[in-house]
């Protein structure tokens, strides 16, 4: 991944961390999205996949990142 985006990026993500009151759930996410990309989420139940979700929404707060 590279370090710094494209001008074409859609969504950038660096050192994401988000979680309940129960503990953290996300570490450190970095993600990068350019245009007519397909992403996918695939993980275990509990994994994080609603929480990242979640946060990119607006619907969850993260607790670091950008």
């Amino acid at each position: 991944m590279p370090n710094a985006s494209s001008p074409e990026t859609l969504l950038e993500v660096r050192g994401l961390t988000a979680g309940f009151d129960a503990g953290p759930v996300l570490f450190g996410i970095d993600l990068d999205i350019e245009p007519s990309e397909l992403i996918a989420l695939v993980g275990a139940n509990g994994a994080g996949k609603s929480t990242l979700l979640g946060v990119l929404s607006g619907l969850v707060r993260a607790t670091s990142g950008t």
